[in-house]
């Protein structure tokens, strides 16, 4: 009578799919921790981007209530220019001590120039200071 046996004796072809498995977990690792570095790096830029932005708007908003007082229009066209970009500011007098202004802000880096607009309003004291 012949021995049924669960043992294999013949163990040269095991190796390979355990090598192959594992091969593919290590690459698709290797490719998901690259992914979330490219994120994180795209993420940061564009964070630096909105600071970068949002302190133009406060140099603008501060610069034009200094410069109100020397304006004789209602409304106009002003340019201000700063380390890292240009603001080009169209104001308008919506009443006594409330100015409109449309700001177009060109941040200006070596590896691109980012152009966009935005409104903010601007409330001044006739002494020339924002309350």
């Amino acid at each position: 009578m012949k021995r049924l046996s669960l043992h294999v004796d013949n163990e040269s072809g095991f190796y390979l799919p355990i090598v192959l498995v594992v091969t593919i977990l290590v690459f698709s690792f290797l490719t998901m921790i690259i992914a979330i570095y490219k994120n994180d790096v795209d993420m940061t830029k564009s964070m630096i981007q909105q600071m970068e932005i949002d302190t133009l708007t406060q140099m603008v908003r501060e610069d034009f209530s200094h410069d109100v007082v020397d304006f004789i229009e209602f409304s106009g066209t002003t340019i201000y220019e700063y380390p890292n970009g240009q603001v080009i500011v169209d104001y308008e007098r919506e009443n006594e001590s409330t100015w409109m202004l449309d700001c177009s802000i060109q941040l200006q880096r070596a590896e691109e120039n980012i152009i966009l607009s935005t409104s903010l309003p601007v409330t001044v004291d006739p002494f020339g200071s924002i309350p």
